[in-house]
C-alpha cells in the first residue's frame, strides 16, 4: 500500500513506523525501507527512501485519525535519529518536505520510545534489551528489516500499555522494569511524546550522579527538531 492509499480507519490506538538506515552511493547515511503499521500490526504503507518517508509523515500529519479517537500517536524507536537522517538527506530544494519531517519529529503525537526512556533514566536502552525480556517467548530475535522493526515495535508498545511497564535486561544480565508514565497502577499508562519527555527532562533531569563518566544531555537527540531546545548561537 502506498502513501496515497493510506486511510485513517485503522489508526485507533496509534501507528508504528519502522525504517532501515543504510549508506547511499556517496557513503552517507540515508533512509532505506520504511513501513507503517497499525498498533495491531496491520501494514498500512511501505516504501523506500527519504522522499517516501517525508511524504508519509506529511500525509500522517494531515490525517487526524478515526472519529472521536483524537490524534493517535505515532510510535517509533529511535525515530528522532531516523527522521534527522531523512531531514539531512533531503536537498535544499525540498524545504517543505524537510519541514514536514522536522514537524513530525517534534510533534506531540510522536512517541519515540527510546527517547522517552533516556529522558526518564539518563542512559540508553538498546532495542533488544527491552524487546527480548518484555516480549519473552514472542520475541523473534534481532530485526534487520523495516517491517520487522514496525511489527516488533507494535508488540512492545502493546505490552507496555497493557502492563504499565517494559522489562529491561540489565548490563549485569539481570532484569528490571521501566514503569511508564503513571506506572502499572495507572488507569491508562502512557508513553510520553517527544516534547513532553524533553520538557520533563529539562525540568526534572534524570539522576546521573551514580556515573563516574559519560554524563549525557538526554534532550540532545531532539534539539534539532524542538526549536526551543536548540543550542543558542554564540
Amino acid at each position: 500500500m502506498d502513501v496515497e492509499e493510506l486511510r485513517d480507519s485503522s489508526w485507533e490506538g496509534g501507528l508504528c513506523l519502522g525504517a532501515v538506515i543504510e549508506e547511499n552511493d556517496e557513503g552517507r547515511e540515508s533512509v532505506g525501507d520504511v513501513v507503517a503499521t497499525t498498533l495491531a500490526g496491520e501494514e498500512l504503507a511501505r516504501g523506500n527512501g527519504p522522499e517516501f518517508l517525508a511524504s508519509l509523515v506529511h500525509r500522517i500529519s494531515r490525517m487526524p485519525g478515526p472519529p472521536n479517537a483524537g490524534d493517535p500517536p505515532v510510535f517509533t524507536f529511535g525515530g528522532l535519529a531516523i527522521l534527522k537522517t531523512c531531514w539531512e538527506t533531503l536537498g535544499s530544494d525540498a524545504m517543505s518536505e524537510r519541514e514536514a519531517v522536522r514537524a513530525m519529529a517534534a510533534s506531540p503525537r510522536h512517541v519515540d520510545v527510546a527517547f522517552d526512556f533516556v529522558c526518564d533514566n539518563g542512559y540508553d536502552a538498546p532495542w533488544d534489551t527491552l524487546t527480548a525480556p518484555t516480549l519473552g517467548p514472542d520475541y523473534g530475535g534481532p530485526v534487520e528489516t523495516a517491517s520487522g522493526a514496525a511489527s516488533q515495535l507494535a508488540q512492545l508498545v502493546r505490552a507496555g500499555l497493557r502492563t504499565g511497564a517494559l522489562k529491561r535486561r540489565t548490563m549485569a544480565g539481570g532484569q528490571s522494569a521501566w514503569p511508564l508514565a503513571g506506572g502499572a497502577k495507572a488507569t491508562v499508562p502512557q508513553f510520553r511524546a517527544v516534547p513532553k519527555a524533553a520538557g520533563l527532562a529539562r525540568q526534572f533531569p534524570p539522576d546521573q550522579s551514580w556515573k563516574s563518566h559519560g554524563i549525557i544531555d538526554p534532550i540532545e537527540p531532539a534539539a534539532w527538531a524542538l526549536l526551543q531546545f536548540a543550542p543558542r548561537a554564540p
